[in-house]
């Protein structure tokens, strides 16, 4: 059987972890995973990109990657994890939604959105993830059950279909 992408990931985990770089980690990293294998999306868009950890995860099935990341000392780390894997992957620094009207133009249309990044921000992420989600798309939230992510979290199960997974801090999935 072959190596699973968590499996090849393992190493980078420790490094990132050990260097307190924030990831989803092996049982997010997991659930990921299967939501891909069971999802198959072409073209995701993954809002907080961190080392690239998650991209590569979202990505190992051969979709498109198009990421958002405020840090740009992050860019290189992923850059690199990018290429060892061999993730297409475009990357759009700065505030994610200083970067809407650079994903509007290209009129992509997204089949799974990964939202991981200031909670602050994840209703006006999710607001533009409809704006340019295909028909049935999937959308994921990370870091629901988190007490910051409270309001979110029932502003979200109040006007959608939405599954929680009780991994970590949890997730939460709504598809359209």
């Amino acid at each position: 059987m072959p190596e699973s992408i968590i499996e090849k990931l393992k190493e980078k985990e420790i490094e990132f972890r050990s260097e307190h770089i924030p990831i989803v980690g092996r049982e997010k990293g997991e659930l990921i995973l299967s939501l891909i294998q069971k999802y198959k999306p072409t073209n995701i868009l993954e809002f907080g990109m961190a080392s690239g950890y998650s991209g590569t995860i979202l990505a190992s099935e051969g979709a498109k990657l198009t990421t958002f990341e405020v840090s740009t000392p992050m860019v290189p780390l992923a850059t690199e994890l990018f290429d060892w894997f061999g993730v297409d992957a475009t990357i759009l620094i700065g505030e994610a939604s200083e970067n809407f009207d650079i994903v509007r133009q290209t009129n992509s249309k997204f089949d799974f959105i990964f939202i991981d990044h200031a909670i602050k921000d994840y209703l006006s992420a999710f607001t533009f993830a409809k704006e340019v989600a295909s028909s049935g798309a999937v959308v994921l939230f990370d870091n629901i059950n988190s007490d910051k992510c409270a309001d979110v979290k029932k502003k979200l199960l109040a006007e959608n279909k939405c599954g929680i997974f009780d991994v970590g801090d949890g997730m939460l999935l709504i598809q359209l």
